[in-house]
């Protein structure tokens, strides 16, 4: 009780200063060593309080990670700068409130520019970080320029996400699926300017994610309200004189208290106008300086200012702060980043351009301007001009941007557009002419002039985004002065400019095949960027040796095939021509075959930065150039060769390694020492994978390890070394690995043990193990030998984090008492235990988990017993799956006695699977809830059970929203209401619910049992009311049995309901008629709604041939929220009368989405339906399952107006369809935006060509499962056209196609000009893509397999890479 006491007291100590710290700027931040350090100089403590107090101090400053490597969303308070103000810290709080309001998801920030939006919703990401209230905080920035790409990518960094897909739907899946793991996750998206599809972002929230939080900021509240749809939104404004003043003295310091300065100094406060970023800024610009005219005239320059009004009095400021940079190159710089007109701006692009701009005139080495770069960028975050951004990119806040781009074409003329930016036409050559400085960074653009004539150029930056732009002949002919020359995503088939003193040259992703011989002879040339050139061929020989000044050379994910030295055909260049650049320092090189690699490459040994692949199976992984986190990087694959005979060169670059992967090793039977005696003392990350000749990662007994050994290794993963032993052989040495924070095991089949006893009891920093597929581990940690008897227990203090999969041999984790107090996750997967808690994890170290999941544990009859559920107190999320055996959740310990005890009280998402044993999902013996907090349910596929809900829960599910129920055949009831004398039911919190192909008759039962009691007690509700209030989706599919919601008369109340989908429930009236409501029906199938008058908020809706007959005989008495509504399904229309309802479907003008799903019609639209009535402005019709239909339309349908709004088209399992698009109807479909076909067995082909020509802007067309497909586009004219032109085609996919042989059979001419993502996946007859001319510029490989990392191919060209394809599956 004592040292219960004391842990109390300290939380309560350490919280208040915490608190403390929010209100006084000045309080001082103590890290609990400081805090332990002083407590044992001033007060004399017993041992046991110092390590209670050190062990609750180590609790609280636990950092609570959920999933590794996440980005730290925002810094801390104090490096931010962050000032506490009244005004933002109130606003903060009450945002954090509606955080925490369970019917809150979208939260907005509006306000000018300049007031501090960013700055608030920062400091809130901090507090909802470290007060734990989300599992997990991300942060983007959209910009005025939004990229799904880079905000996809803000987002997966904030979640520890490396996207394995490539296509834009893929990493928007895998962003959703990681989104949905977290429980509970606060998503912020800074800057917005326009409206943002969250779906295609791959962020789920609302109904989709009841868990997901929304906190959105832009300068415009409609952009906030209208189009992201934002619940309640904050304006922030600017701070009050006394606020202002106060930030103001803090920026400026003492100085402001001097007599002679302060009426002045409140001057300039005033003229700041409230505006924090003005106060910041100015403020600092003004710091200690003591001249009483440097105050004035700074008043005088804030003062003066036009009509334009307050964002004037911004520019003024921004302007004065510039003034006042230290030197003429800090002013350079800023200029410099303040032209981009961007949020974030690249690091590398500020020193490629700086150096062309004289930047770094007095500096020798490209290195030695890095380095000067950074200080630089420090220097302007230290003057509040610069935000801070990630290792590789800077930010500058908006209304700053804005007044430096508008200085730096004053101070610094010259023409450039913003990236993405779309130059619609070239300036006259008389603009042109004067510039010494042109920037188009990945412009949109028309074709180049034949000619730039601009002959004082010193920097011209041309990369085209779109298309490859073809370089005329002269274009550089009256060019004599570059100093950069970027022209990346160009066509480069012509002689570059001979300009002699050309220092920096990119030609990234640009289609060159050829490097020009004339570039040998640009010998000032520094740095050459090749990274991306997929296309290139050919290097002559001798080019890159005249290079003699190169520092840097850039070849990436470029597939250029190295020259053998000294061959007698050597025509290309050789490895062997970099012995002469003597200044290198920066190197990127992919080497596919190792019996390529030039000897003796002493060269390697002067690399400060590199990143080189050697042999086959390495993907290209980007960090950007020059500024990744890891600067030395090395892949080796030893397929060819032995250690033996590996270089010197490849030696020196294992010296300084930090990213070291290693694969199909031979002539070693260990990583350590056999490739480095000194022990990689600077290696971070170690991977070594395929390798049957290693036994050991390190061994020790015949070599005595260095005492650097792997010093600061990271991470180790490990894969398919079906030989491995041990990690580790011989005597331990503890520091081994005293870094390492994850490693994972994959394919090791002899492999016993994971760690040694020694070992694991020096793994202080470890987060996170994962082990799959090690076919004979019996424990995770080894059993200890005698001389290690002194350690009673092992202690991982920070490991959060553990996944043990396919381990058939495991018995336990170890033999040992193990200590985890911060272990949150764990995932079991096919272990072979019948026993789980006491043979795997013993109770100490499951009391902090939060996140459990259980899979294909055959043995285990039940998960917990009550004691081991007493422990899981802050459990979450509990998954279980395909236990076969097992009949119980929990079972009750004989000996407890409290069953109020056996609960899971912070249990918020529970998910049942594939479970044929399980009976029931509560025990029959409890009395109370075991789940109160419970918030999602799932449960699929569980053959036996019979019911969800037993009566003595119902009135304890007050935070259940989410309900959803499929596949379990048995299932009689959702919620029983045995032995209950009330069974009305109001689930307040209820917002989904979601029975599928079961056998449920009611959704609610009734008992027999009370026919009697009803007739003899008052006491008994005859007709009981079901109130959901927050009901938002009521699905019942496939329901054959269900005759209606409950057995006997009964009140349904769904006020807020949306979406009402009744899928093949052929028992069930989903709607009563208002004429016939007269009617005598038996209770037990009263219709689930009388009319929709009880849900006059519904936005989705399905409807069978039934339903439309009763609404179309009451059409008088229908209400207009049923024709609100925006999306329709109309299905189960089966009698050959049936036509298709377009008369009826004319009453919904503002539906957008339409499906049509099992019926037998035989044609959607025909031109004698149109002109009924008012026209829907459609934009998505989907047909499914329409196992007649023949086609969209018969006959003459060119007028139809239906059609001419669609953007997104999908067919499915429409086995007789003969054409997708009529020829007749292709002009209708000039907004078609997706075209989607699948499982239409009868097609022979998609579209003819005349449609084809027709599709516009058709940007994804995905074709897949259609067995008779034998080509997408036919000839259907005899128009004599030859070309077809898909111009805004970004994405298209091919999949299970048996009998396609092309995507055209005639010799058309295809463009593909914006073709980026292309599928081809089981295509076995495919030999071409194209019989004519084929262009995809932008296209730069084929994915044939979306799953795996290695699933793409590429070789050089299209219809190359389908040849190559086609041979190798027949060849096999």
């Amino acid at each position: 009780m004592q040292a219960g006491a004391i842990i109390v007291d300290a939380n309560n100590f350490l919280n208040n200063e915490y608190n403390g710290r929010i209100g006084c700027l000045d309080w001082p931040f103590l890290n609990p060593w400081t805090i332990h350090q002083l407590s044992k100089k001033s007060t004399e403590m017993v041992d046991g309080i110092i390590e209670i107090i050190t062990k609750v101090n180590e609790s609280i400053n636990m950092p609570m990670i959920s999933s590794l490597p996440r980005l730290q969303v925002a810094f801390s308070p104090s490096d931010r700068g962050y000032e506490a103000l009244q005004s933002r810290t109130l606003m903060m709080n009450e945002i954090m409130q509606k955080l925490k309001d369970d019917n809150m998801y979208a939260i907005g920030v509006y306000g000018m520019g300049g007031v501090g939006k960013s700055t608030l919703v920062e400091e809130v990401a901090w507090q909802a970080e470290h007060a734990g209230c989300f599992n997990a905080v991300i942060v983007a920035t959209v910009t005025r320029s939004p990229e799904e790409g880079k905000i996809q990518d803000q987002l997966a960094d904030g979640l520890g996400l490396q996207f394995k897909k490539k296509s834009p739907r893929g990493r928007a899946r895998e962003l959703w699926d990681k989104i949905k793991k977290e429980e509970k996750v606060l998503v912020i998206m800074d800057d917005i300017w326009k409206k943002i599809d969250l779906k295609e972002v791959g962020v789920p929230f609302g109904d989709q994610h009841r868990g997901c939080k929304l906190l959105l900021t832009s300068r415009n509240l409609n952009i906030l309200k209208r189009e992201m749809g934002t619940q309640i939104n904050f304006r922030i404004e600017i701070l009050c004189e006394k606020e202002g003043w106060n930030l103001f003295e803090k920026a400026t310091g003492d100085v402001v208290k001097e007599y002679s300065i302060k009426t002045t100094a409140l001057e300039v406060a005033g003229a700041c106008m409230g505006l924090p970023l003005l106060l910041v800024t100015v403020g600092k610009a003004l710091q200690n300086e003591e001249n009483l005219y440097a105050w004035k005239d700074a008043l005088l320059q804030l003062t003066k200012y036009d009509h334009d009004g307050l964002p004037s009095v911004a520019n003024e400021a921004v302007e004065l702060s510039y003034r006042y940079l230290a030197s003429d190159l800090h002013k350079s710089l800023f200029l410099l980043i303040g032209s981009h007109g961007q949020n974030y701006v690249h690091i590398e692009d500020l020193f490629v351009y700086g150096w062309g701009l004289g930047l770094f005139e007095h500096v020798e080495a490209l290195a030695d301007a890095r380095n000067k770069l950074d200080k630089l960028i420090c220097d302007l975050k230290a003057s509040s001009l610069l935000l801070e951004g990630t290792s590789h990119s800077i930010r500058m806040h908006d209304v700053i941007r804005e007044e430096a781009s508008k200085l730096a074409s004053r101070v610094q003329p010259f023409f450039r557009m913003q990236r993405f930016s779309n130059l619609k036409e070239w300036p006259n050559m008389d603009q042109l002419r004067n510039f010494k400085h042109i920037f188009l960074p990945w412009c949109y653009m028309p074709p180049l002039p034949e000619i730039l004539e601009c002959p004082e150029l010193d920097i011209l930056i041309l990369c085209s985004e779109e298309v490859y732009l073809e370089i005329p002949t002269h274009f550089f002919s009256r060019i004599n002065h570059l100093k950069v020359l970027d022209l990346g995503g160009m066509m480069c088939t012509h002689s570059l400019p001979q300009s002699l003193g050309l220092e920096i040259l990119s030609l990234e992703g640009s289609d060159i095949q050829e490097l020009p011989e004339e570039i040998g002879q640009l010998h000032h040339l520094r740095r050459v960027n090749l990274n991306s050139c997929t296309r290139l061929r050919i290097i002559p020989k001798d080019v890159i040796s005249s290079l003699r000044n190169l520092e840097e050379l850039l070849m990436g994910n470029c597939y250029f095939q190295w020259e053998v030295e000294g061959s007698e055909q050597c025509n290309n260049a050789s490895l062997g021509e970099l012995r002469q650049l003597n200044h290198l320092k920066s190197l990127h090189l992919q080497i596919q075959d190792i019996s390529n690699m030039a000897r003796d490459l002493l060269i390697f040994g002067n690399l400060e930065k590199y990143k080189i692949l050697i042999g086959d199976g390495w993907k290209w992984c980007w960090g950007y150039a020059g500024y990744s986190e890891i600067l030395r990087t090395l892949k080796l694959n030893m397929r060819t060769t032995t250690i033996t005979y590996l270089d010197v060169g490849i030696k020196m670059l294992l010296n300084g390694v930090e990213d070291l992967s290693l694969a199909e090793v031979k002539g070693a039977r260990n990583v350590l020492p056999a490739f480095h005696r000194e022990g990689f003392p600077k290696l971070k990350h170690l991977l070594i994978q395929n390798s049957v000749e290693i036994l050991y990662i390190i061994e020790s007994t015949k070599w005595v390890l260095h005492c650097h050994s792997f010093l600061c290794l990271e991470s180790l993963v490990i894969l398919n070394l079906i030989n491995l032993e041990k990690i580790y052989r011989g005597q331990f040495i503890s520091h081994i690995f005293t870094r390492l924070q994850v490693i994972k095991v994959k394919g090791c089949e002899k492999l016993q043990n994971l760690f040694s006893f020694s070992m694991a009891a020096n793994l202080p920093q470890l987060l996170e193990i994962e082990i799959s597929d090690c076919k004979l581990m019996t424990s995770i940690i080894q059993q200890r030998n005698d001389e290690f008897e002194d350690h009673d227990q092992i202690n991982l203090p920070k490991i959060h984090s553990i996944k043990l999969e396919c381990l058939p041999k495991l018995i336990s984790f170890s033999c040992e008492k193990v200590e985890m107090p911060s272990l949150e996750t764990m995932v079991l997967s096919s272990i072979n235990t019948v026993k789980l808690w006491d043979d795997i994890l013993i109770p100490s170290c499951i009391q902090s988990l939060t996140h459990l999941t259980i899979n294909k544990c055959g043995g285990l009859k039940y998960l917990f017993s009550s004691w081991v559920v007493i422990l899981l107190q802050k459990l979450r999320y509990l998954k279980i799956n395909e236990c076969q055996l097992m009949e119980d959740i929990f079972v009750l310990d004989q000996e407890l006695v409290n069953l109020e005890e056996v609960k899971f009280p912070s249990l918020e998402t529970l998910e049942v699977s594939h479970m044929d044993n399980l009976e029931s999902i509560y025990h029959d013996d409890l009395t109370s809830n075991p789940f109160p907090k419970l918030i999602k349910i799932e449960i699929s596929s569980c053959e036996k059970l019979l019911s969800i809900f037993p009566s003595y829960v119902l009135n304890n599910l007050c935070t259940l929203e989410t309900l959803v129920v499929s596949d379990c055949a048995a299932l009689e009831v959702v919620f029983e209401t045995q032995g209950l004398y009330n069974v009305s039911m109001e689930l307040r919190q209820l917002q989904v619910l979601d029975i599928k192909h079961c056998a449920v008759e009611n959704i609610v039962s009734y008992s027999e049992m009370l026919e009697n009691i009803v007739s003899h007690s008052e006491m008994v509700e005859e007709h009981p009311t079901f109130v959901f209030p927050k009901l938002k989706t009521l699905r019942f599919w496939d329901l054959g049995e269900l005759e209606s919601f409950y057995p006997r008369k009964h009140t349904l109340d769904c006020p807020s309901l949306t979406t009402l989908d009744v899928y093949h429930c052929h028992q069930l009236e989903m709607l009563e008629s208002i004429s016939q409501n007269s009617q005598v029906y038996p209770y037990r199938f009263q219709p689930l709604f009388y009319s929709f008058q009880v849900i006059p908020r519904i936005n989705e809706l399905s409807l069978c041939s039934n339903d439309v007959a009763n609404i179309c005989y009451d059409v008088e008495n229908c209400d207009d929220e049923l024709y609100a509504v925006k999306s329709l399904c109309l299905q189960c229309f089966h009698d050959e009368l049936d036509r298709f309802p377009t008369s009826f479907l004319q009453r919904f003008t503002n539906l957008e989405n339409l499906t049509v799903a099992s019926s037998d019609f035989t044609e959607i639209f025909s031109s004698e339906n149109v002109g009924l009535g008012p026209i829907m402005n459609l934009k998505t019709l989907s047909l499914d399952e329409l196992s007649e239909l023949e086609s969209l339309c018969k006959g003459e349908c060119e007028m139809n107006p239906i059609l001419q709004n669609i953007e997104t088209l999908k067919f499915s399992s429409c086995l007789r369809l003969a054409n997708v698009v009529p020829s007749s109807s292709s002009q209708q479909f000039q907004n078609l935006d997706e075209l989607w076909v699948g499982k239409c067995s009868e097609l022979v082909n998609i579209i003819p060509s005349a449609a084809a020509r027709s599709f516009i802007k058709l940007r994804k067309f995905i074709i897949y499962d259609c067995e008779m497909v034998e080509e997408i586009v036919a000839r259907e004219d005899d128009s004599g056209e030859s070309e077809i032109a898909f111009k805004k085609l970004e994405h298209l996919e091919l999949i299970n196609l048996s009998t396609l042989t092309s995507f055209c059979k005639d010799n058309f001419i295809f463009k593909f000009p914006l073709l980026q993502t292309l599928f081809v996946m089981e295509c076995p007859r495919m030999e071409t893509f194209s019989h004519g001319i084929l262009t995809a510029p932008k296209l730069r490989n084929v994915i044939v397999a979306e799953e795996d990392d290695d699933g793409w191919r590429w070789e050089g060209e299209l219809n190359t890479t389908i040849r190559k394809m086609f041979d190798e599956v027949n060849f096999l």
